[in-house]
């Protein structure tokens, strides 16, 4: 098998290349997909300067289609599997399952968009364009038809693609006949590193309640809606910090309801980009990991926070219900429960997330579930042997 992102290697980062880059990880560790190969993007790609090239691709670029799937991203399908024969494409975006199959492949799609490409397009602010959703709709039609199977992270994330795709009733039903789960996991090995400014931080949460959020401040991620969740817990202006690692462009909304709720001194706010290392400090010290997203798939942080003990306050929404397991997760509905957790049923809850993480999400478990429903449904993990010169 190979396993394609057309990402760069960026490390446990989620999408399309977070998620190769942890089977990579993972199969590294424990040998479960035996014979399989993982391939990204190349940094640094090759162009070709020709004047004859330069020109060529301006006049493609004046056409949408050209801007959807590229010549390069072409020419990398096309590279990958002359280079890399195989009975089975694993491909972690659409694109990429589009090309292979285009060259009559055995392909399955790893599906990780929040709904279709147009919706997850115009959801992250991209411009309404009907032209664009019918070319999506083709290419989504396509890989439906034709692919061995499609993988979602979640139910949540399936229902998602089915209530936002303009695809016919006919291929919507199709998708469902032929879909997988399969959860996503974290790299379990990353070691803590405390940032420059760790005593000043330690020194405001001290004997609070902490509250972190790890997010893209984005409308699909509902950052903006996690201000009157908080203001709804008793004493929080007395007891609790909601420390905010991100940025995006509600920053200015968010700042205007701290000020509006009075929450300048509850709210630390890691604007900078921080590693996973830096990450897993904040995990720590935290106590409850808050996000109210209005579409989530199968949101990577929350699983790194169950890692780190640290109690998930979700939305009822998508993938947020099924890391629930013997009711670990607190749900907005429930919010107001807090104020009366006692310090060791909170610890408790932090525990049984740790648990319910090792139970389900562990690396073993992530790996065996794509080994599963490779092998189940009859597609061979075998890479072939190169073709003779």
């Amino acid at each position: 098998m190979i396993s394609i992102a057309y990402r760069e290697n960026k490390g446990a980062t989620g999408g399309p290349g977070g998620v190769n880059y942890l089977l990579k990880t993972c199969n590294d560790r424990y040998q479960i997909l035996e014979g399989s190969e993982f391939i990204f993007k190349p940094k640094y790609p090759t162009k070709d300067t020709s004047i004859t090239s330069i020109i060529t691709n301006k006049i493609k670029n004046l056409f949408l289609v050209n801007r959807i799937f590229t010549r390069e991203h072409k020419n990398f399908i096309n590279k990958t599997i002359k280079k890399h024969p195989a009975t089975l494409y694993l491909c972690h975006d659409l694109i990429s399952a589009f090309l292979v199959l285009k060259r009559n492949k055995n392909c399955v799609l790893v599906y990780h968009q929040q709904g279709s490409l147009y919706h997850e397009h115009v959801s992250f602010g991209g411009k309404s364009k009907p032209k664009l959703e019918r070319i999506y709709a083709r290419i989504e039609t396509f890989v439906i038809e034709q692919s061995n199977l499609v993988i979602f992270p979640s139910t949540g994330a399936l229902d998602a693609f089915v209530n936002t795709s303009q695809v016919s009733k006919t291929s919507k039903n199709t998708l469902v006949e032929k879909c997988q789960i399969a959860y996503n996991t974290i790299d379990e090995k990353i070691s803590l590193k405390r940032p420059g400014n760790h005593k000043k931080i330690e020194g405001i949460t001290k004997q609070k309640k902490v509250f972190l959020t790890v997010s893209s401040l984005t409308k699909a991620k509902g950052v903006d809606l996690i201000v009157e969740q908080l203001i709804k817990i008793d004493r929080f202006r007395e007891d609790c910090v909601w420390i905010l690692c991100g940025s995006g462009h509600l920053k200015d909304e968010i700042y205007t309801q701290i000020k509006d709720s009075k929450l300048e001194k509850n709210f630390i706010h890691v604007e900078n980009r921080i590693n996973q290392n830096e990450l897993k400090f904040f995990y720590e010290i935290a106590d409850f990991y808050i996000m109210m997203h209005r579409h989530s798939i199968f949101d990577l942080a929350t699983l790194e926070a169950m890692f780190n003990s640290t109690i998930p306050v979700l939305s009822r929404v998508g993938g947020n219900l099924e890391v629930e397991k013997n009711s670990n997760i607190i749900f907005e509905n429930r919010i107001d429960n807090i104020k009366r957790l006692t310090k060791d049923e909170i610890e408790n809850l932090k525990q049984l997330n740790h648990q319910v993480y090792l139970n389900f999400f562990s690396n073993c478990d992530f790996l065996k579930r794509y080994k599963s429903i490779i092998e189940s449904n009859g597609i061979t993990n075998q890479t072939p042997e190169a073709p003779p010169n």
